[in-house]
């Protein structure tokens, strides 16, 4: 049964349009109930069953139930996942709040077990807390009532890049409020995000991390916690963005990157935003055949905005030589897009290569 719900979303409509979910949510034995969490945790994986699963109150106090219940850590940790796969539209996460899943989460985190139990607890209770955070009416309270402070100690503490990933999340997520940013941008914050984005560390990590420093750019709106971002090496790994295979990734990137290219120069910010890496993945975006209009305005935008910085000779020498400059810069003068050809116009003025 398991094997037929896992691979057929039909099948896990069908068994919620019978009745089983009910018969599930009874089950007493300890070491069946184990099995009933697996299953419906496959059952609420499909946005259509669940939808059916929503409107059953019994299954969502019976959830409630075996997360609070003295049962094994690893049953907690299943029912954890449960309700984050439940907790999937704003209606959801806001019922769960109000029913207190916040707290009880909260509390999972902060077990020490073996580190690998721990481990799997952390990502369950972490999951479901990313989820809750994805409703705007609800970050506040969330980070009043200290997810925002548990997901950066288990950042922190956790070994595990699986429990990185969900801390990651649950803060880019957070991100838009103005007092996230504020503790986002502490002293080691931003630095410790880098470090837990290393090449060695899986790369959906790495593409959340880069996610949440671009969101802290473009969300504090201070040139303080811009020089933070800076200082603490997150200009390579916002850039770091450049190079995915989702356009709206690479915009976030440029976009954060014409931020920090406004700032007032100083040495460090020269440093990071001529960056090889940084600059060559930004005309990487000009040059990919992919790229739309709007990603090669902001890229041009970026490229602009250091030509026109005091340190334009250093800024000419790595840009003139970039692979196929001049012949791109001249292709762009002539595109359909009014701005994309401007700007074209513009580098190539500054960087006096007179496209024909």
């Amino acid at each position: 049964m398991e094997v037929a719900i896992n691979a057929n979303d039909e099948v896990k409509v069908a068994v919620v349009e019978a009745g089983c979910v009910e018969k599930l949510t009874h089950i007493s034995s300890p070491s069946l109930q184990m099995k009933a969490i697996d299953l419906l945790i496959l059952i609420c994986a499909n946005d259509e069953s669940l939808k059916l699963v929503s409107a059953q109150q019994e299954l969502v106090t019976t959830a409630l139930g075996w997360l609070k219940a003295p049962t094994t850590l690893p049953q907690r940790a299943n029912s954890a996942l449960l309700l984050a796969n439940m907790a999937r539209t704003d209606e959801m996460c806001e019922m769960f709040i109000s029913r207190g899943l916040v707290s009880l989460l909260l509390h999972l985190t902060q077990i020490e077990e073996p580190e690998e139990l721990s481990g799997k607890v952390l990502v369950s209770a972490l999951s479901a807390l990313r989820n809750l955070c994805l409703p705007v009416s609800q970050k506040a309270g969330l980070v009043e009532s200290g997810v925002l402070d548990a997901a950066l100690r288990c950042l922190r503490d956790s070994k595990w890049p699986h429990v990185h990933f969900k801390c990651l999340g649950i803060a880019r997520l957070l991100a838009p409020l103005k007092e996230v940013c504020v503790q986002l941008s502490q002293p080691g914050t931003v630095a410790l995000v880098c470090e837990r984005c290393s090449p060695a560390e899986p790369a959906q990590v790495k593409i959340e991390g880069s996610r949440l420093l671009a969101g802290l750019v473009k969300y504090c709106q201070s040139e303080e916690v811009m020089r933070v971002v800076i200082s603490e090496g997150g200009v390579k790994l916002i850039a770091s963005l450049l190079d995915s295979a989702h356009l709206s990734l690479r915009n976030e990137a440029l976009l954060a990157l014409n931020l920090l290219a406004v700032v007032k120069d100083d040495g460090e910010f020269k440093t990071s935003l001529t960056d090889e890496v940084v600059v060559g993945g930004v005309w990487g975006v000009v040059s990919a055949g992919d790229s739309s209009p709007e990603l090669v305005s902001n890229a041009l935008t970026f490229l602009v905005l250091l030509a026109e910085k005091q340190w334009t000779a250093e800024v000419r020498e790595k840009l003139v030589m970039l692979e196929g400059l001049t012949d791109k810069l001249d292709s762009l003068t002539q595109n359909d897009s009014q701005t994309v050809s401007d700007l074209a116009k513009q580098l190539a003025k500054k960087l006096s290569l007179n496209p024909t």
